[in-house]
């Protein structure tokens, strides 16, 4: 397994991420409650904001379900290559950082003792063999 392939997963999973958290803010704006009411009268064109809201909500959904898949298809792969890992600590590194797509410190944060962002991806990229590229995602 490369460094390459691993990125491009690592990307997949961030941007399926990123999918999600926009779902959960725009199913926060759709609660009751989140509309403002301010009993004033409104001036301008028809529009209907709920609507609208709920047909974003569905195209993400959507979205979101062929975004899954993909990072499903990729991640087979990839955890079956980190699972040849014989040290436990480098496993883990790999396992948070590429299945789970946790940015670097977070990893550092996960492993304690004192890890910082900076040890922990040189653990991988030593046991790799690589240098960082320089468009690696965070």
């Amino acid at each position: 397994m490369t460094l390459r392939e691993l990125n491009a997963h690592l990307k997949l999973v961030q941007e399926l991420r990123e999918m999600q958290e926009i779902r959960s803010y725009l199913l926060s704006k759709a609660q009751p409650g989140a509309q403002r009411l301010t009993g004033m009268p409104h001036v301008g064109g028809v529009s209907d904001p709920t609507g609208e809201l709920g047909a974003e909500i569905a195209e993400l959904r959507t979205a979101i379900d062929a975004k899954q898949r993909e990072v499903n298809a990729s991640a087979a792969p990839v955890a079956a290559w980190i699972q040849t890992i014989q040290r436990y600590k480098t496993r883990f590194i790999f396992k948070q950082r590429y299945l789970n797509g946790l940015y670097w410190k977070e990893v550092a944060f996960m492993v304690g003792h004192g890890q910082t962002a900076g040890n922990v991806s040189k653990i991988c990229y030593q046991y790799l063999g690589e240098e960082p590229e320089a468009d690696e995602p965070r």
